[in-house]
């Protein structure tokens, strides 16, 4: 007995009829990859190529900032090290900043978690902010 005997109910069989099923026409296989493969032949993408001198510039300039940190942060003979000498090396200067006055502030009497989660708010609005505009770039 054959499967199709036994499913003459089965709900697709009205729809799909297998004697109607169309053939390709001929050569239909071979003029599609003849296109495919113009198409892949004609849109190689260009390779930039590094000139050579790329990766010894950034091997001196990588070497050169490590050597200015060791001068920097490595104490000499007398105990100091260069970065403790600039202040003695650069006059005083003061820099005043504006205090600006929160005196009304203090008259609001709100709870202690408030502060925070006003920040945490405002934190999450920008974390939110920065995700939608990673996810929706447009291409």
């Amino acid at each position: 007995m054959d499967k199709r005997d036994t499913c003459n109910d089965d709900f697709l069989r009205s729809y799909i009829d297998p004697g109607k099923i169309e053939k390709a026409p001929a050569e239909f296989t071979s003029l599609t990859m003849d296109r495919i493969r113009l198409e892949t032949a004609s849109h190689k993408p260009d390779k930039v190529k590094a000139g050579r001198w790329v990766v010894p510039v950034l091997s001196v300039l990588v070497t050169a900032a490590l050597i200015t940190a060791a001068l920097i942060f490595i104490p000499s003979e007398e105990g100091s090290n260069l970065l403790s000498r600039i202040p003695g090396l650069v006059p005083d200067i003061s820099i005043v900043l504006p205090h600006p006055d929160f005196g009304f502030l203090r008259d609001i009497n709100l709870p202690g978690w408030m502060v925070y989660g006003t920040a945490c708010i405002f934190f999450l609005a920008f974390f939110d902010r920065a995700l939608w505009g990673l996810f929706h770039r447009e291409k």
